[in-house]
């Protein structure tokens, strides 16, 4: 899915939720298997600064492929007490069915990004 594309879905979703006050954080030419980006960062120090009520991606390894960072993540979202919704995936992480969901995909996220990167190798 390109960047534009994500950009439109995650539009779609914000305006069928009716949140009218939203910021996209782009981190265009940047991998997810690290955080160290500068639209990443940005978002989080809007999340500490408590100006994020939900973060919200198109699909989890859009945002990270590497599983301790999502859990970092998350755990980081919660002492905010911001929310946390993908575009095309269910999970509902106030739930314990919810995170168990959410981390499973974090794990295949990961698992895509070894795999692809053991590729390149060939």
């Amino acid at each position: 899915m390109s960047l534009e594309e994500q950009q439109e879905r995650l539009e779609a979703y914000c305006k069928a939720n009716g949140w009218k006050n939203h910021t996209l954080y782009i981190d265009d030419g940047y991998s997810a298997k690290t955080t160290a980006r500068p639209a990443f960062q940005r978002m989080m120090g809007d999340v500490r600064a408590k100006k994020i009520e939900i973060v919200v991606t198109t699909k989890i390894d859009r945002l990270t492929r590497r599983l301790i960072d999502l859990l970092s993540f998350i755990e980081e979202l919660d002492k905010y007490d911001c929310h946390f919704k993908s575009s095309t995936e269910s999970f509902d992480t106030s739930t314990p069915v919810g995170r168990m969901v959410l981390q499973l995909l974090g794990v295949f996220a990961e698992f895509e990004r070894e795999r692809n990167a053991e590729r390149v190798k060939r």
